[in-house]
């Protein structure tokens, strides 16, 4: 399996400001003038108990520089994460404008995978979770069921496409999301000269 190539995200801009649902905000690879952008959906998503858990996307169309969206489209989301605040307070995302959520933003059918609503499971049940869960077979013949879960750890009834594991993420997950997309589309590193 061909390694993936990690590309950091650099400081932009410290921030200790609010965040609010509809924030738009950049992040910018490290030694390369691009940047991606993001979007905060909900600041109230819920990760067992931490307070500042927030529902995010990340988009995959970049830029050279940074420009304000008048709009972000639902078919451009690469990624959706919950995250914490420390991306803004040490200055990897810079907030840059704020667009209101819009109800298709809201249905965008993302989810996580989560190992607390499953767990080890009988061969026979596999037919019974598979259709909502994500089914793993060890080399010692345990099976482990796996729940799809939304950002308020309500479990889903299907396999969502845009799909990451359940946990509360740091500022460097975006740019671990970031280089996944980077590895699987060859074609966006060479039209922006990261090759």
């Amino acid at each position: 399996m061909e390694e993936i190539k990690r590309y950091d995200t650099e400081i932009i801009e410290k921030s200790r400001k609010k965040i609010r649902n509809g924030d738009i905000f950049v992040v910018k690879l490290k030694d390369h003038n691009l940047y991606f952008y993001g979007k905060v959906i909900d600041v109230k998503a819920q990760y067992s108990h931490i307070t500042e858990a927030m529902l995010i996307y990340i988009y995959k169309t970049p830029t050279n520089k940074i420009i304000i969206p008048q709009d972000m489209n639902i078919s451009d989301v690469m990624s959706a994460l919950l995250i914490e605040q420390s991306g803004w307070r040490v200055g990897h995302f810079k907030n840059i404008c704020n667009i209101p959520i819009k109800e298709e933003e809201k249905n965008v059918d993302y989810g996580f995978k989560s190992t607390a609503h499953g767990g080890w499971i009988d061969k026979e049940q596999v037919e019974k979770y598979s259709h909502n869960h994500k089914i793993t077979y060890l080399d010692d013949g345990r099976v482990i069921a796996s729940a799809y879960v939304n950002a308020y750890n309500e479990i889903l009834d299907h396999k969502p496409k845009i799909l990451n594991d359940y946990g509360l993420s740091l500022y460097k997950s975006i740019s671990w999301e970031i280089s996944k997309y980077l590895h699987s589309n060859p074609d966006i590193k060479r039209k922006y000269g990261l090759e």
